[in-house]
């Protein structure tokens, strides 16, 4: 379980942090089969690992690189964070990569790889600039057998490596249901929502204690986001579920008390509220619901004089949370 701490805006792509304190006993079963998910954006230095924010290269303050179409990583440092290792022959330009006891062998200039021994042609090359070798992403994750996901409008890449069995968000989450728009379903909170395709795909964060976040709009005036979290709680074959705080304490312990709450009518859920702040030059409003233990949050940071193309955003998402957000009475 985890306690979100109130978002900042701030320009960072990935500005999700949350502090993590003792899990309760699902939470632990999920982590364990978490595996890395690992998320990059083109030209950014910061990346995300299960939630973290950390960089892809301490020391050159090195960035992934879009160049006609595809993302060139730094080998030796993206393989790291996948857990395999490179070595690079100067004198021949041979590449080994080996990760999951697969070994993939290839050159710099050339369209050749050979996964164990066996052949087959990528799309582009490797290449090596300034002492630093380049691979393209989707010759790791096509190689590797690895799950990704290419977020066009945001250039961002997720990519999935090792877990036991399928995590929902690695498939199609989304529905594209128009020209304009497109469906998002939460299997871990359990709600729909329609949201603005030109905003990117939402991005779906697995957080190191096997909590999730999704973000659907993020700018320096204005984030769009839900996360899930735990209640404190104890099971037994005698009692079953026990609550061990009520909704009042949970919203205490996350912070969430200190501004204007209303409760109302929960529907499916065994409590609702909304509730708006205002902090530090920033207005917040969350959407809070129970399920047993677990609880989702739909969470909006505005700055207090947005402005424009956020300003149309922020309306549009109150319209589609007004015709489409609809929350389901299954616990995840």
């Amino acid at each position: 379980m985890h306690i979100k701490k109130k978002l900042v805006l701030s320009c960072l792509v990935f500005s999700l942090l949350c502090a993590q304190i003792a899990l309760p006993m699902d939470a632990l079963e999920n982590k364990s089969n978490l595996g890395k998910q690992i998320i990059i954006q083109a030209g950014n230095q910061q990346i995300l690992v299960n939630g973290q924010l950390t960089v892809l290269d301490a020391m050159w303050g090195l960035s992934p690189v879009l160049e006609n179409g595809t993302i060139y990583v730094p080998a030796r440092n993206m393989v790291r964070e996948l857990g395999g290792s490179v070595r690079y022959k100067n004198d021949d330009q041979k590449i080994t990569i080996s990760l999951d006891n697969k070994v993939l062998t290839t050159y710099v200039g050339s369209k050749k790889i050979f996964l164990n021994g066996v052949m087959k042609y990528v799309e582009k090359e490797p290449f090596v600039y300034d002492g630093v070798v380049w691979i393209p992403i989707r010759t790791l994750t096509n190689g590797f057998d690895l799950v990704s996901k290419w977020d066009q409008p945001n250039k961002r890449y997720v990519i999935y490596v090792g877990g036991n069995g399928q995590r929902w968000y690695e498939d199609n989450y989304t529905t594209k249901i128009s020209d304009h728009y497109g469906s998002y379903y939460d299997q871990t909170i359990g709600y729909t929502v329609n949201y603005d395709l030109s905003w990117g795909d939402p991005l779906v964060i697995q957080n190191e204690d096997g909590t999730i976040s999704t973000i659907f709009y993020q700018s320096n005036l204005l984030q769009i986001s839900s996360y899930s979290d735990y209640m404190l709680s104890s099971y037994s074959n005698q009692e079953g579920l026990v609550l061990e705080e009520s909704y009042e304490e949970y919203l205490h312990r996350a912070n969430l008390m200190s501004g204007n709450i209303k409760e109302d009518q929960p529907g499916v859920v065994n409590k609702l509220y909304t509730i708006v702040e205002k902090d530090q030059g920033a207005i917040l409003s969350y959407i809070v619901f129970f399920k047993e233990d677990q609880v989702g949050v739909i969470e909006i940071v505005a700055h207090e004089d947005i402005y424009g193309k956020e300003k149309e955003v922020l309306e549009e998402w109150k319209r589609l949370m007004k015709t489409s957000f609809k929350i389901d009475g299954s616990v995840g």
